[in-house]
């Protein structure tokens, strides 16, 4: 199954790219969708999405078709051909 992955501000600039599609065994849970993208990607990415455990950072905020779901459910929430993914980084200002 294909699902797409959207990334937003800093995150975008890690990835290397806006947007990207993978292709997943079907039932896959989000967190193996992000494990398996972050495989070949580049090392700041893996340590700005995953703690040195393997689970999500809690301050990324994830979407999965405009529905958040939180970083400690990552590896229980399972998801459908043509979901989309969207990851936005901790935002801090002043």
């Amino acid at each position: 199954m294909k699902v797409a992955i959207q990334f937003e501000a800093q995150l975008r600039q890690v990835a290397g790219t806006g947007n990207a599609e993978i292709d997943l065994p079907e039932s896959s849970n989000l967190l193996a969708a992000l494990e398996q993208f972050t495989s070949s990607a580049s090392n700041e990415l893996r340590d700005r999405l995953f703690t040195q455990e393997g689970t999500l950072q809690a301050s990324v905020l994830v979407f999965v078709n405009d529905q958040p779901v939180p970083s400690q459910s990552a590896n229980v929430h399972v998801l459908n051909a043509g979901d989309m993914i969207l990851l936005l980084p901790p935002i801090s200002g002043g």
